[in-house]
């Protein structure tokens, strides 16, 4: 049997942080200084083209929702945190509240997806004179954490390629772990394993 995951990536934090300008740049559609802004959420479907076979993942896609920040609407946005591979909570650089409300996006997330992956993005890291929060605040946080601009594009594609190896990563763990709940069944290793590691990617969309 092959594992295969969803790909599940959700993009949260504050309103007006730029989560969706984010998403369009990774889409490769060009900045607009004014973006509508996400009520609930939305969907953005995305081809992930694996730079390293060698691993033996091809490529695959992967499902962004970018889900709004408004406080009244936060409770409808939760069901878009359950079952989740991947959590991008975002912050704006130059917003002390939005990077001050990390930690109820981060608990609010690990209630729903406590086995999900956590990445911290600080944006608009391109407003050096406006930041209002430190380097040394950002260094004390344990989350991988990326400072980009989704005006410049600043560090758009190391986000990607690390949300990619993660996706990769996750699915191996979870190849590993459907192995060993095999061989504690059958009580032995699995007659077709050499097959079974083998067989086509796992990073595929169920």
């Amino acid at each position: 049997m092959n594992i295969r995951l969803q790909n599940r990536v959700v993009f949260c934090g504050d309103s007006s942080v730029g989560k969706t300008s984010i998403l369009q740049r990774i889409k490769g559609v060009q900045f607009e200084e004014h973006v509508r802004q996400t009520k609930i959420a939305s969907y953005y479907a995305y081809h992930y083209q694996n730079e390293s076979p060698e691993d033996g993942e091809d490529d695959f896609d992967i499902n962004f929702w970018d889900v709004g920040g408004d406080p009244k609407l936060r409770q409808l946005a939760q069901v878009y945190f359950q079952n989740i591979e991947i959590a991008v909570v975002v912050f704006d650089l130059t917003d002390r509240p939005s990077y001050d409300s990390l930690r109820d996006w981060v608990k609010m997330l690990k209630k729903e997806s406590p086995s999900a992956s956590f990445f911290l993005v600080a944006n608009k890291n391109d407003k050096s004179q406006e930041k209002v929060v430190s380097d040394s605040e950002l260094s004390r946080h344990r989350l991988k954490l990326f400072q980009v601009s989704a005006k410049t594009g600043e560090g758009i594609d190391d986000l990607v390629k690390s949300i990619g190896e993660e996706c990769i990563k996750i699915c191996h763990e979870k190849k590993i772990q459907h192995q060993q709940e095999i061989q504690r069944q059958n009580g032995s290793e699995p007659e077709n394993k050499e097959e079974d590691e083998n067989s086509n990617n796992c990073c595929t969309i169920m």
